[in-house]
């Protein structure tokens, strides 16, 4: 066209290629643009997404300390517990050697058992002899009281080992469920920090 001298026709054309150009530009811009804003919009929700699962391991460590450490006072408690029980259990072990693994004897009587009050003449065998019975009765009675008095706090006492053992044993397996989680959770935290 230029050779023929048809310069409006080629500047024509070269306005319509430039315009073409210019609009496949902004074309080309406003792609790029909205690409770009698309992955920093997905970098921005990753860095989000990492940041909420770091809190929230965070905060699930945190909590599982607590608990590990609750768990582990209940168990330090429980076994001062015991010990005391089983000091207490001693105690009683040692009353019922003294008061109730005995053989009773009959005391011996004094004047006033062995003589009339009123008179001051001296018993007939049968008054002493059931008077000596009564004080082994007596006797006996407080030997048996006391057995079934130890009896009971043993019973109790047993129960009460017992219970906190148990509860020992408990506290101890959810510890360690707890220190396995605590261990997994700080492991996650690592794999994200290093992310």
């Amino acid at each position: 066209n230029l050779k023929a001298g048809n310069t409006s026709s080629a500047h024509k054309e070269i306005e319509r290629k430039l315009a073409f150009a210019q609009k496949r530009k902004r074309e080309m811009e406003t792609s790029a643009d909205n690409k770009f804003r698309e992955i920093k919009s997905e970098y921005h929700n990753f860095c989000n997404d990492l940041e909420n699962q770091r809190k929230k391991l965070q905060d699930s460590i945190y909590r599982t300390q607590g608990i590990i450490t609750t768990k582990q006072t209940t168990i330090s408690l429980s076994q001062a517990e015991v010990k005391n029980l089983e000091k207490e259990m001693d105690a009683l072990r040692k009353r019922w050697k003294e008061e109730v693994n005995i053989k009773i004897t009959l005391p011996a009587l004094n004047e006033i058992d062995m003589f009339c009050p009123a008179c001051g003449q001296p018993l007939p065998d049968e008054k002493i002899t059931e008077t000596r019975n009564l004080l082994y009765e007596k006797l006996e009675r407080k030997r048996l009281d006391t057995k079934q008095e130890l009896t009971d706090k043993v019973t109790a006492v047993s129960e009460k080992i017992n219970k906190a053992k148990e509860l020992i044993k408990t506290a101890q397996g959810e510890k360690e469920n707890y220190e396995t989680i605590l261990k997994e959770d700080n492991e996650k935290l690592n794999a994200l920090s290093a992310t």
